[in-house]
Order: structure tokens, then C-alpha cells, then sequence
């Protein structure tokens, strides 16, 4: 066979690898470039607790271009120590360790519990995608019943407090001729584990937190402008990744990925604002 028949018959056997990667996705949350000026002006007057790491700034400096641009004034104010202030505004915090998600919950449960000071209108916990490295599906299935179990207990001790749940960030899968070559003969790549952890983790608290409000980051991430799905196949199940156009590094967000989840993070949080 000459060399040129074996370059067309092995970009014949990648092409369709990259097709079935994706799939279709009609949800209407996946359209954010709606006028959003009503559910900025309902968040500005409410008092909003979001714990996060970096990924939760890309989602507030997307939320701070999103305002700017619809003329609505934020108090957004970073947290260092002591109670969340009275008053209306978005309070965030870098809450916790990367990599120790059982401390972060541990940490954001203590923030809403103690003193006497009244509960925040809205509060949520964000993950890190770094946070379920290293790890595999048993290990993710053990956070997700931590995070269910810490904030059943949360509202428990709080009685009335609204909470938007999230599903963790992903990251994109690693670019190359290797990776497309491991998929086609089934093989691993660097970090795959770690997308599949992610992907259990996600599951178990769509499945536990079906009716209640969750702000799907990882669906967005992985769902392109078009409604298609990034993905590979791992074992016969699909699993999500980060769409590369809404990224600078394989994990944090660019303008477009930004807006595209800070959208949606307004939307969800003023959804449980009285109106």
C-alpha cells in the first residue's frame, strides 16, 4: 500500500472517532444571550453568599462585564474574615483548600451556621475541578454523598436558607494525535481518570438533586454554541469534557466561557429571589 493510501485510510478511522464525540443538546438554559438587565437588577438587591475558588472568579468577573454592560450596579465584596455583612450585596469567598473538598463544605457550612446574624437570600458551594484529582468513581461517589449529606444538614440548621447547587467545572482532554490515536484503540490518556471522576460526581447529584435548584456548570462547559457536546468514550460511557473555545488554559474560563456560565449563574440565583 503506498504511503499516501495509509494517511487516507487512518484519517478515515479518526474522522468518525471525532463525530461521536458530541451530541445533540436543546436545553434552553444552554442560550444565555438574552437580555438579562430584570435578573441583574433582582441579585443587586438581594444578599448572595458564593464560595469558590478560581473558576468562581471567572464566573464573577463575567457577572461584573454582564452588569457593566446592562448599566445595573453590584456590590460584589470579597470575604476575608468575620460574618457575612447585612445588607444587600454578592459576597464571595475563596473558601477552603484545592484539593480538599470535604474541608471546603466543612468551611462553608461553618460560614452559614455560626453567630446569629440572619441567613444570606442565596448561598452556594462551588467545587474545583482540581478537586476530584487523582481520584476515580468510587472516591467521587464518596464526595458527592458528603456534599449532600453536609448541606441537608446545612439546611437543617437553617431553616428557609436558599441554596443553588452546582455541578463541579471540568477540563478539556488533552489535544494531539496521541490522545485521537488512544481513543481509537481504547486506551487512556493522561487525565482521564480524573474526567471520569468528575462525570460520577456530576451524575450523583443530578440524579439526588433532581427538583431542586442546580445550576449545571458542567453541562454548560461542555455544550458548544451549536448544542453540541464535547466528549470522549471511556469504557462504553460518554463523558464530558470542556468545550477548548471556552477556555485559556484547559480549565479556567475566557471571556466567551465566561459569559456563557455567568449567564446562567445570574439566572439561577435570581430564580430563587422573591420577584
Amino acid at each position: 500500500m503506498k504511503r499516501r493510501d495509509v494517511m487516507a485510510v487512518g484519517m478515515l478511522a479518526l474522522a468518525p472517532l471525532a463525530a461521536c464525540r458530541r451530541a445533540p443538546d436543546t436545553s434552553e438554559a444552554m442560550s444565555p444571550d438574552v437580555d438579562l438587565k430584570t435578573e441583574l437588577a433582582r441579585v443587586a438587591r438581594a444578599r448572595v453568599l458564593f464560595a469558590h475558588q478560581s473558576v468562581g472568579r471567572n464566573i464573577l468577573d463575567g457577572v461584573a462585564r454582564l452588569a457593566a454592560a446592562a448599566g445595573v450596579t453590584l456590590n460584589v465584596s470579597e470575604l476575608r474574615a468575620g460574618p457575612i455583612p447585612d445588607g444587600a450585596g454578592l459576597y464571595h469567598v475563596n473558601i477552603g483548600e484545592n484539593g480538599q473538598p470535604e474541608g471546603k463544605l466543612a468551611a462553608f457550612s461553618a460560614l452559614l451556621v455560626g453567630g446569629t446574624q440572619p441567613a444570606p437570600d442565596v448561598a452556594a458551594l462551588k467545587f474545583c475541578y482540581v478537586d476530584l484529582e487523582d481520584s476515580d468513581g468510587a472516591r467521587a461517589t464518596r464526595l458527592a454523598e458528603a456534599y449532600l449529606a453536609g448541606t441537608r444538614a446545612l439546611q437543617s440548621a437553617r431553616p428557609g436558607l436558599r441554596l443553588l447547587h452546582m455541578t463541579m467545572p471540568l477540563r478539556s482532554e488533552t489535544p494531539g494525535v496521541k490522545t485521537r490515536l488512544a481513543r481509537l484503540i481504547g486506551r487512556d490518556r493522561y487525565g482521564d481518570a480524573d474526567h471520569a471522576a468528575r462525570a460520577v460526581y456530576n451524575a450523583h447529584l443530578r440524579q439526588h438533586l433532581a427538583g431542586q435548584p442546580l445550576l449545571d456548570i458542567a453541562q454548560l462547559e461542555s455544550t458548544r454554541a451549536d448544542g453540541t457536546r464535547t466528549s470522549f468514550s471511556r469504557a462504553g460511557v460518554e463523558v464530558p469534557t470542556l468545550a477548548p473555545e471556552y477556555t485559556t488554559d484547559g480549565g479556567h474560563l475566557n471571556a466567551t466561557g465566561q459569559r456563557r456560565v455567568a449567564a446562567a449563574w445570574l439566572r439561577s440565583v435570581a430564580a430563587l429571589l422573591p420577584r
